[in-house]
This record gives structure tokens, sequence and C-alpha cells, in this order.
């Protein structure tokens, strides 16, 4: 596991968001468990959920998008979820199933992770244009699987931290382009349900469509707190 850790934690940054603009005059907004400071312009509009509180934070030029509740998006895959072992010796095994056979977690064929590491130019025959490459070993055999991640998932810029006992991921584009959406997932680690099997969170996103707002939006997001307990 040592040997592929270090893969994971060069997605993983502990920076904050851009400092919101002093020049602008701010007011606080409360959307679930959390606050946010906004310019003054914005307004909340609560609209009809199923299972989750949701709605709008409108301002003259942007539009935020918020989901509060148990089943919330927590936005793009990281590239560590991608490379989760579990899945990777799952769909590995794919390649030693035989027709006709039905399977299920107890026949599934049993691959090993031995390695994981990043792709090179010399591995174009194993596949073309992969991202990473599994050495794995079923039965005794080893043998190099080739892992692709999601363009999605490669564009894409995440900033993964704990701020106050609160869990907080934030997805922006890494390069700029109109209509890029910047969102943050946040929960309290204190918020598990069991029972659901999820934490009570806040997905918070917008898209932008100039480099100003895409700055406004990260600063925006960096004023995320906690609401006080009464």
């Amino acid at each position: 596991m040592k040997q592929y850790l270090l893969f994971f934690l060069l997605f993983l940054y502990g920076c904050n968001p851009i400092r919101k603009d002093k020049d602008l005059k701010w007011k606080t907004i409360e959307i679930g468990d959390f606050l946010f400071d906004f310019p003054s312009d914005f307004k909340l509009v609560k609209d009809k959920g199923v299972d989750s509180n949701v709605g709008r934070v409108v301002g003259d030029s942007l539009v935020f998008n918020y989901d509060f509740g148990y089943y919330s998006s927590q936005l793009t895959k990281t590239p560590k979820d991608c490379l989760d072992s579990n899945l990777i010796t799952y769909h590995a095994g794919e390649k030693f199933t035989k027709p006709g056979i039905i399977y299920d977690k107890n026949n599934w064929p049993k691959v090993r992770l031995l390695k994981l590491r990043q792709a090179t130019i010399h591995d174009s025959t194993l596949g073309q244009g992969c991202d990473y490459v599994a050495i794995c070993e079923y039965k005794k055999q080893k043998f190099d699987y080739p892992i692709f991640l999601a363009v999605e998932t490669k564009n894409k810029i995440f900033i993964i931290d704990t701020l106050d006992n609160i869990y907080r991921k934030i997805v922006y584009p890494q390069k700029y382009e109109p209509n890029n959406v910047i969102g943050v997932h946040v929960h309290k680690l204190t918020g598990y349900n069991q029972n659901i099997n999820n934490y009570l969170g806040l997905t918070l996103t917008a898209a932008t469509v100039s480099r100003e707002q895409q700055e406004l939006v990260l600063q925006i997001i960096g004023t995320m707190r906690a609401k006080p307990v009464n």
C-alpha cells in the first residue's frame, strides 16, 4: 500500500481558497448547518426537494445551487477515488471471468494488487493513453492492468482538507473556460448516520462565465464555517 499511497497524496491540497475582497460589501447567508459570506446583492431562494434541502443563492449575474442532505453530491471523483484498490482488483478480475457462469462476491476471480505506478510511454501497447498501471496477481500469475482516469477528473484541481472538524472538498477546473462549474462539498465529521451510511452534507456549486466570477466563487467558498450551535 505504501508504494502507491504517494500517488494519492499528490492530489490532496491543504490550502485555503482566495481570501474575500475587502472592497465588497458582504453579508452572511445560512445554508443548512453552514454559513457563507456573499456580496450584498445575493439572496437565498429555497426550492422544494424530495429528500434534501435544496435551493439557490442568486446574485445580479451569478447563481449558486445548493443541496443539503444525506444524498448531496460529493462532486467529481478525485484520482484517489479512481485508484481505490478494491475497484482496481474487481475490474481486473473481469478478464478472468468465463461465459455461462453467474458470478457473485464468493466466486468472483480473486485478484491481488501488488503495486501501482504512473504510466509511461512504454505502456502504449498495454493501454493507449492509460494514466496508471496496476501490477496485479491472479493465481500466482502477475499481469499489468491499465487504468484510465476520466477526463473530468484529470482536468480538475482538488482541495481536500478539514476545518474545525468539517470535511471540505473544493473542485475547480485547471484551465479557465466559460461556464466552468466550481463547487464545494462539506460535512461535519460528527454527522455520520449509520442507518443511511452517509454524512449529512452540503454541496454548493456555481457555473461561472468570467475569470472574475471564478475568483469570486472561490472567495465565497473560502468563507465557509459551521453555524453556531445554540
